[in-house]
């Protein structure tokens, strides 16, 4: 069970940062205009240079209507439980 997990958590962290650092990369005046797409835009609202991303968006969810609010959390919080999920399973494997 921990194998596909793990495999799952790497698949969803390749794909967001592929699709969102694609996106940054080669079309940056299209993802600062329009990210996240589908007629909403998080970026152009809020401002580039936000880090920590989830601290951050957590703290200033006012710029958002209650969809994207609830999409933007959602979204960077998968992606940090990912991270943790492989970090933490990662150090379990590797303990001698």
């Amino acid at each position: 069970m921990t194998g596909y997990v793990t495999k799952a958590a790497l698949l969803i962290l390749i794909m967001s940062s592929l699709v969102v650092g694609g996106w940054a990369l080669f079309f940056p005046y299209e993802f600062y205009s329009a990210f996240p797409g589908f007629v909403h835009a998080w970026v152009s609202v809020d401002g580039p240079d936000n880090l920590p991303h989830f601290l951050y968006h957590v703290q200033h969810l006012g710029t958002q209507t209650p969809p994207d609010q609830i999409a933007n959390v959602l979204a960077l919080g998968g992606v940090l439980i990912a991270s943790i999920w492989l970090l933490l399973s990662t150090a379990i494997m590797t303990k001698p």
